[in-house]
């Protein structure tokens, strides 16, 4: 709300400053107050409406459900999920208010977990199945309002893709999978300005897509670096470090040339360290993407993003030594030379950056 306020009180000063020749679209202007105060409310006000969005949506769909008694046919069951996610992402094209929304993205989770239910109680193949999850992800980003829904479709999809690679075993695919995910990744993060200031959908596409991206790039690089919890097997992981490896190199240069290092030695010694850390976690390329993901939501002040870089690569660094098939002493052992290792680099940096900045 103090931010609210100062907007309002800026204006204001501005409509003072200027006198009357001062014009302002007033229309868009309170579209966009009402639009921040929805997306910045209190979160108690959230709990309560994100609870009462739900109990109300699963309300009416055990209604409709019990009346029409839906349950003693799958089929009515398929066509009834179908129902929700296409009325769900219709209706947010005409969503206004924080409470609607929450009910619409909730009835749009009860269609799908419907439809997912019925076609496993229907038989259908699971190629067929993630087929249909597929294209109910394009449909709700096509015609979905609502950043929530367009985040659960982006999900769908990837999950979808994912699925079908497992399901026809094409598993080299991952790698294919995760240079697309990278490259989507690098063109929103380092191009936010030009997303958030165009009047295309990509506008408002633009923090489902950031958040999306984030999360698919984890999962689709879990599934490849984490052996012990997935059942199929990803050969040769460092491949899909190799455009993690570029996509990070290519950030920190155009990193330096923000901040103004100039000096030759000065970037090569940033290149090599870089270089060194990102060799030496090859084999494990979730490490790796947790580490862009970190730099990408650092360099655009995205705290959300930023979090679950942090928690990704405590998790992944975890699991990476868990999976070594080494005594526990060794793995001791391997933890503290790697701290030694990491904080030599981490002083000798410092060390040489504060020298530059002196001279």
């Amino acid at each position: 709300m103090a931010k609210l306020e100062h907007i309002k009180k800026l204006i204001e000063d501005i409509k003072h400053s200027e006198g009357e020749g001062f014009v302002l679209n007033q229309m868009n202007l309170s579209e966009e107050i009402s639009k921040y105060e929805k997306e910045n409310a209190g979160l108690i006000i959230k709990i309560i409406t994100i609870l009462g969005g739900f109990l109300g949506s699963t309300f009416l769909v055990a209604f409709i459900s019990l009346t029409f008694q839906l349950n003693k046919n799958q089929n009515f069951i398929l066509a009834f999920g179908i129902i929700l996610i296409i009325g769900a992402v219709l209706s947010s094209r005409f969503s206004k208010l924080l409470i609607f929304d929450t009910i619409i993205v909730t009835i749009l989770l009860w269609g799908i977990l419907l439809v997912s239910v019925s076609s496993s109680s229907l038989n259908i193949a699971a190629s067929w199945i993630s087929f249909y999850f597929l294209l109910i992800g394009v449909f709700a980003i096509l015609f979905s309002k609502n950043s929530y829904q367009i985040l659960i479709a982006l999900l769908m999809i990837a999950g979808s893709l994912l699925w079908m690679i497992q399901i026809y075993k094409y598993f080299w695919l991952f790698h294919a999978f995760t240079i697309v995910i990278v490259f989507g990744l690098v063109q929103v993060f380092l191009n936010e300005a030009t997303f958030i200031s165009s009047k295309h959908y990509f506008s408002k596409l633009y923090d489902s897509l950031k958040i999306g991206l984030i999360l698919i790039l984890l999962i689709s690089l879990g599934i490849i670096s984490v052996k012990s919890e997935i059942p199929f097997d990803v050969k040769y992981p460092w491949i899909s470090s190799l455009p993690l490896i570029v996509a990070i190199i290519l950030f920190i240069n155009v990193l330096m040339n923000k901040l103004g290092i100039a000096e030759k030695n000065t970037k090569d010694l940033v290149y090599l360290i870089s270089l060194i850390v990102l060799v030496l976690t090859a084999i494990s390329p979730a490490i790796i993407g947790s580490i862009l993901v970190l730099l990408f939501c650092f360099y655009i002040n995205y705290k959300t993003g930023f979090i679950i870089g942090v928690l990704s690569i405590i998790f992944f660094v975890c699991m990476f030594y868990y999976e070594l098939n080494y005594s526990l002493l060794i793995k001791s052992e391997m933890l503290f030379v790697s701290g030694l290792i990491f904080g030599g680099i981490y002083f000798l940096s410092a060390k040489k950056l504060m020298t530059d900045e002196k001279n």
